[in-house]
């Protein structure tokens, strides 16, 4: 058998990134990111059935693209289920949970401020 070298592009995440993308698959967001991509899978697929079938080379384009663009969805969202289930199944206990609110602006927030408001209800 004839050895092949080929390019495989390996990419690493560090704990912290991959807490990061389990954060990102909690945001309600998310779905709406999922949802938008499905869509535009479909309209390559559907682009693909529109080929105007006397054209080969316009098929087997049409189809290639359609392809790759199930194939691109479908890896990098199994990417990103395996990397956070691996993350989950293999937590450690000393690890601080990820603060996925972190960056949001809370504004002026404290415990007085909150005790105002309820009095004043």
């Amino acid at each position: 058998m004839e050895e092949r070298n080929e390019f495989n592009p390996e990419l690493h995440l560090e704990r912290d990134e991959v807490a990061m993308l389990g954060a990102l698959m909690a945001h309600p967001g998310f779905r709406v990111f999922q949802k938008l991509c499905k869509t535009y899978v479909d309209v390559f697929a559907l682009d693909m059935i529109n080929a105007d079938q006397a054209n080969e080379k316009d098929v087997l384009a049409k189809h290639n693209a359609a392809k790759t663009a199930a194939q691109f969805y479908t890896m990098i969202t199994n990417r990103i289920n395996q990397e956070v289930n691996d993350y989950i199944v293999n937590a450690r206990e000393s690890e601080k949970p990820v603060d996925a609110g972190a960056g949001l602006d809370m504004g002026e927030f404290s415990v007085d401020s909150e005790e105002e408001t309820q009095d004043a209800r």
